[in-house]
C-alpha cells in the first residue's frame, strides 16, 4: 500500500523521503496519521470514561487535536525560522500528522492498564514521549536542524501555554483578591 510505504520511509528517513514525496502523497499520509492519532487518542480516553462517547465526542476531539496541531505547528515553524532554519510550514504540519499515528500505542498500553498492569498516566505519558520523540527526527529531518534547536521549538508551544495558563490564573487571583476585599 503507497500510503504505509510512504509513512514507513518517512519514519525511517525523514531527511530524504520528506524532500522527495509530492504534496499530494504528503498531504494523504499526513491526514491519515491525524485521523488515527485522534481516533486511538479518543479510545484511549474512552477506555477510562474520561469523555462521552459517539461521533460528536469524536469530532469535537478531532478539531481539538487539528486546532492544536495548527497552531503548534505554526509556532514551531515560526521558532525554526528565528533561529535561521529553512523549511516548509505545510510540510511541517502534515508531518506532524504522521507523528500523531504514534498515538496507535496508546490502545494496546490503555489494555495494560486496565488489567492493572501500568497506570493509565504512565501509559499516555509513554505515548506522549513516542509521539515527542517523532516530531523531534521529523522536524531535524525537514529544516535540517541540530537535535537541541528540534527540542527546543517542539517545547515552545507548551512552555508559551504554561507561562500564559501561570499569568492568567495569577491575574483570575489577584482580581478574586480585589473582590472579596
Amino acid at each position: 500500500m503507497n500510503l504505509l510505504s510512504d509513512a514507513a520511509d518517512i519514519i525511517d528517513n525523514p531527511a530524504g523521503s520528506l524532500a522527495g514525496l509530492t504534496r499530494k502523497r504528503l498531504g494523504a499520509a499526513g491526514w491519515a496519521g491525524y485521523f488515527i492519532g485522534a481516533l486511538s487518542l479518543f479510545a484511549f480516553l474512552r477506555m477510562f470514561m474520561f469523555i462521552p462517547g459517539g461521533i460528536a465526542s469524536f469530532l469535537v476531539l478531532f478539531l481539538l487535536l487539528r486546532t492544536m496541531n495548527f497552531v503548534s505547528a505554526a509556532s514551531v515553524h515560526l521558532a525554526l525560522e528565528t533561529a535561521s532554519a529553512e523549511g516548509s510550514a505545510l510540510r511541517l504540519f502534515l508531518a506532524f500528522g504522521l507523528a500523531e499515528s504514534f498515538w496507535a500505542f496508546a490502545v494496546p498500553l490503555a489494555f495494560f492498564a486496565r488489567l492493572g498492569y501500568i497506570s493509565p498516566f504512565l501509559a499516555f505519558m509513554l505515548t506522549l514521549l513516542i509521539v515527542f520523540y517523532a516530531r523531534v527526527r521529523l522536524i531535524k529531518g525537514i529544516y535540517a536542524a541540530g537535535s537541541r534547536k528540534a527540542v527546543l521549538s517542539v517545547l515552545a508551544p507548551f512552555y508559551i501555554m504554561c507561562v500564559l495558563g501561570f499569568m492568567g490564573f495569577a491575574w483570575l487571583l489577584g482580581w478574586m483578591i480585589w473582590a472579596v476585599s
